[in-house]
């Protein structure tokens, strides 16, 4: 008897074993479990390897802007709140299996110079100016175009709340701190004047 019993509590633990191994490898070969932090009301979308868009999950309020949902292995992220969108590739989300971007931390700029002049910006966390990242283009510039950061940017940036932009000609530069743009979100300055 204790050993039939043995036998039979083998077989159940063995069958759970296998089951569980088998669940695990079912949700990890086709799927990415991340966590997502963002503005409540965010839709999250998958685009799939092949340009098809996939829903996965909505931010809701009550659960304090965080959400985890299944991504498609090789799947870009899209977070969409009112009329803005942003896309997080794969190969970003992917090692830290987590996103956190606040659309109400962000502003849009307009941004012009005559002559055209080089943009860089500073953000709030940083001391040094950059060139705008591919996601501070509100119109993504083209794969080949070069020169991105030259004004006339079309469709202007977005930049965190508290940003500084620089335009530079030639040996001339002009800096304009947040608080000089956030009101009218616009940069003009003309390099010919003296």
């Amino acid at each position: 008897m204790n050993k039939s019993i043995g036998v039979l509590l083998s077989v159940v633990i063995g069958g759970i074993l296998i089951a569980a191994i088998v669940f695990f490898i079912i949700q990890n070969s086709g799927s990415n479990r991340v966590e997502i932090k963002a503005t409540p009301g965010t839709k999250v979308f998958a685009k799939l390897p092949g340009g098809e868009e996939q829903f996965l999950n909505s931010v809701l309020t009550n659960a304090n802007g965080k959400i985890k949902v299944d991504v498609p292995i090789g799947a870009d992220l899209i977070l969409r709140y009112n009329n803005e969108e942003e896309v997080f590739t794969n190969e970003i989300w992917k090692e830290k299996k987590s996103i956190s971007y606040d659309f109400n931390a962000f502003v849009s700029v307009q941004i012009n110079a005559v002559p055209w002049a080089e943009v860089l910006i500073k953000l709030p966390e940083n001391d040094d100016f950059i060139t705008p990242r591919t996601q501070d283009f509100i119109i993504p510039p083209e794969p080949n175009e070069q020169n991105t950061n030259v004004t006339p940017i079309r469709g202007g940036l977005k930049v965190p709340i508290g940003a500084t932009i620089k335009l530079v000609y030639q040996d001339k530069e002009k800096v304009f701190s947040y608080e000089e743009w956030k009101k009218e979100s616009r940069i003009s300055h003309n390099f010919s004047n003296p």
